[in-house]
């Protein structure tokens, strides 16, 4: 008999559909009422408010960029180093199809995390350690909290879809010779790592665990594999460079010397292992410690102490796979001996690694970047207590984990509704972090909640120290618009100084010189700030009041009808052009036209007395 067919214990084959289903199911229950949630935080900037996503005819434009960057910033923020297409074209083709419906994207985020789990029960089926802890891990990965960001959020779907179509190519590769021939060589799992590296570039952990999966499962076929592999990696890399120029290393933070980064590391990896095992409450903030490693934090050195001992024992499972013949050999209830033990700790590690700062990138923190650790967290798991783990021992150990992690789980669901439940939480979690202010206070702003927002604003300006130019632009743009334009104007001239160049800036910039008189001067930055996005219908009224205020009447005229082409709902275009027309311009007939135009659309709004009063006065003149 084949070696290959001893692999299939007697009793398995029943076992497959209840271990597969029941994660898949869990998964999508378990975030079932995020279907109400809306668009958050970087999803308003790189889906709402990003006018390439929304267009199949800016597809071309936005893939040739790197992910991040959006028409009318000043340099696309750090952009030149993240390369994912996958997620710009699912993003734009979801926003045409739904017609911008939140929701569409929430379901297919559930969706992925569901098949995700799914597939990693499926792996641990394959490699052999039985249906109890398959369906355990499966299981508790769908429903643990730690890494919910990743699902919830829709920016967060990077590391989700990196994820699934990770395991996705592992599962296949365990699989082998099971799978039809064409599938059997390899080439499909090739093209779903390279799928899971144009998801995100943490894949990269993915793609460096895949040869051990072969290695334990179809090492008759390893070179056929490796050839797929390597194919993958190389044509990921060509498009890459062709897209970005480069590798995109340029633009990385400092994070300190090498000494520091390593502790900095410690104090990450605990803050990790942390969430996994106590998964509340949830923080989009860092804990202070772990920005900036030190001996002074213990914690730092035992999750140093810990990451080294987890690489030991990846390196003594990864020697004892290699010299195994396969997964179907002899069976062995030691840990380190089983070929799960060296797949799942290299998971872990290498899915960590990107993120610990060793290698400075750009977040120091976030909880979506456990998504694919955890996956390899609960193989190790898994192996760990395969040999023990009857069926009931796991259902109970199941229903143990599940129901308070559901339950958890559930709280952040409703955290991720909106911007403001998630940064009210946020600055309910950790009060002095400035960032947590900052998003607060922006939040209350778009819901017209000014003088709680700036109680925000002011106290993240005073935690940051002012060093962060995008906080004072925040403060200093609510300011101007709260009336205090002198105080308002201080903080955005401010923010210029130290280099913020963000459209944004700019246009508040630019109202605050308005109505300082400075006219001249307001025109130059919305001149600057128009050049990036020539329709925006903002832009155009802003420069037009600034023109208007320097005196160019005739060009301020012609730039408020243009605001009123783009946007035939700009009241205060229509209430400013109505004025430069009667007053500036002595044009009584042309004033008249535009009061009519106005009257016709907004016949029962507040100011339409006021306009028919002036159209009434024009005709007297005339």
């Amino acid at each position: 008999m084949n070696q290959r067919t001893k692999r299939r214990p007697p009793r398995q084959g029943a076992a497959v559909p209840s271990t597969i289903w029941v994660p898949f199911l869990l998964g999508l229950m378990a975030y079932a009422r995020s279907l109400a949630n809306g668009f958050v935080w970087d999803d308003i900037n790189f889906i709402v408010e990003n006018p390439l996503a929304h267009d199949l005819g800016g597809l071309g434009t936005a893939l040739a960029r790197g992910y991040g960057w959006v028409p009318g910033t000043a340099t696309g923020g750090d952009s030149s180093l993240y390369f994912r297409p996958v997620i710009i074209l699912v993003n734009t083709l979801q926003w045409v199809s739904g017609g911008g419906a939140p929701w569409i994207f929430h379901l297919l985020n559930i969706l992925a995390h569901a098949a995700a789990s799914a597939l990693l029960a499926g792996l641990v089926l394959s490699l052999g350690l039985g249906a109890g802890a398959a369906l355990l891990a499966g299981a508790v990965f769908a429903v643990h909290p730690a890494y919910s960001e990743a699902v919830l959020w829709i920016s967060g779907r990077t590391d989700l879809f990196a994820a699934a179509f990770g395991l996705a190519a592992l599962l296949l590769i365990a699989r082998g010779d099971r799978l039809p021939g064409r599938l059997r060589g390899g080439w499909a799992a090739g093209a779903l790592l390279l799928l899971a590296l144009l998801s995100k570039e943490s894949a990269v952990a993915v793609v460096l665990v895949a040869p051990l999966v072969a290695l334990a499962c179809d090492r008759n076929r390893l070179g056929s594999h490796l050839t797929s592999i390597g194919l993958a990696v190389g044509l990921y890399l060509a498009l890459r460079v062709a897209t970005l120029g480069g590798l995109g290393s340029a633009g990385l933070p400092d994070r300190g010397p090498l000494g520091e980064r390593v502790l900095q590391a410690g104090a990450l990896t605990a803050t990790y292992l942390a969430r996994l095992v106590f998964p509340w409450p949830s923080r989009t903030d860092p804990v202070p410690m772990v920005e900036r490693g030190s001996l002074s934090h213990p914690l730092a050195l035992l999750g140093l102490g810990i990451l080294i001992g987890l690489a030991i024992c990846a390196g003594l499972a990864l020697r004892r796979l290699i010299g195994r013949a396969s997964v179907s050999g002899r069976s062995t209830s030691r840990f380190l001996d089983h070929p799960a033990a060296a797949i799942g700790l290299g998971l872990f590690l290498l899915g960590l690694a990107p993120v610990l700062q060793i290698i400075p990138t750009g977040e120091v923190y976030g909880e979506r970047f456990l998504y694919l650790p955890a996956a390899g967290a609960m193989l190790a798991i898994a192996t760990l207590l395969g040999p023990t783990l009857s069926a009931p021992r796991a259902q109970n150990l199941l229903l143990a984990l599940v129901l308070p992690f559901a339950a958890l789980l559930q709280l952040r669901v409703a955290d991720w509704q909106s911007d403001l439940t998630l940064f009210t939480r946020s600055v309910q979690v950790a009060p002095e972090s400035a960032r947590a202010r900052a998003n607060l206070g922006s939040a209350l702003m778009k819901v017209g909640r000014a003088s709680e927002a700036e109680r925000h604003l002011a106290r993240a300006v005073e935690l940051d120290g002012g060093r962060d130019p995008q906080k004072r632009a925040q403060f200093g743009s609510l300011l101007v618009n709260l009336g205090r334009v002198d105080e308002g104007v201080t903080h955005l001239e401010a923010a210029h100084r130290q280099g913020l160049r963000s459209t944004t800036l700019l246009k508040n910039l630019g109202i605050g010189w308005t109505r300082q008189g400075r006219g001249a001067e307001a025109s130059a930055v919305l001149t600057e700030a128009l050049g990036r996005s020539p329709e925006d219908p903002g832009l155009l009224e802003a420069l037009a009041m600034a023109r208007r205020k320097a005196g160019a009447f005739e060009e301020a005229a012609g730039l408020f009808e243009r605001a009123i082409a783009r946007d035939p709902a700009r009241k205060t275009a229509y209430l400013n052009l109505i004025s430069i027309r009667a007053n500036e311009l002595r044009d009584p007939a042309t004033a008249t036209a535009w009061c009519d135009r106005f009257l016709s659309r907004f016949a029962d709004a507040p100011e339409a007395t006021q306009v028919r009063s002036m159209r009434a006065a024009l005709a007297g003149q005339g």
